[in-house]
């Protein structure tokens, strides 16, 4: 969707005298670029900070387009707001599910992933489109992986698709 973004990025950054921070209008809204870990580490962290907008112990969240609890569910990291302590514990939740363990134990299953889309390549009836098998791919990863879902049947399959892609699209409308 957003192809060459990094290509994008470099070049702008390069133009600027390599800075790894300034100013863009996306979508037409203005917004702010950040590259490097260290600032953008810095930057989250902000959150906590006092300010006007959160009261003593609250996360003072950068907010997003519009109402973010429909678009993320009242259950994101993103809606935890009142308790810095709960926000961190849930950050490090979230970090755990990437750590190079949790990688390495979901390996399998993603291997899993890689040989049915091959396999399915193989069965197909004439030319194969490599986007349709790299979305096809990263759906199959989303529904084992990320939602832990146990879809038995192709038509649940082609169900979770076809509604993450309607949820997608509606973000999509809704900043546009």
């Amino acid at each position: 969707m957003f192809g060459g973004f990094d290509d994008f990025f470099l070049e702008r950054s390069k133009s600027l005298g390599k800075s790894s921070l300034f100013k863009l209008y996306s979508f037409g809204r203005p917004s702010v670029m950040v590259a490097g870990s260290r600032r953008i580490k810095s930057l989250l962290d902000r959150e906590f900070k006092a300010s006007p907008a959160a009261g003593p112990g609250q996360v003072n969240q950068v907010a997003i387009v519009g109402n973010s609890d429909m678009l993320l569910g009242k259950d994101s990291l993103q809606s935890v707001t009142e308790s810095k302590e709960e926000y961190k514990s849930f950050q490090r939740l979230v970090g755990q599910s990437m750590s190079p363990k949790a990688l390495s134990e979901a390996m399998q299953a993603l291997q899993k992933t890689a040989e049915c889309s091959i396999k399915s390549m193989i069965d197909w009836e004439g030319s194969v489109k490599a986007v349709d098998v790299l979305h096809k791919f990263t759906m199959d990863i989303a529904w084992r992986q990320i939602e832990g879902l146990d879809l038995k049947t192709e038509d649940e399959v082609e169900k979770f698709i076809q509604e993450l892609q309607t949820w997608s699209n509606s973000i999509l409308n809704y900043i546009l």
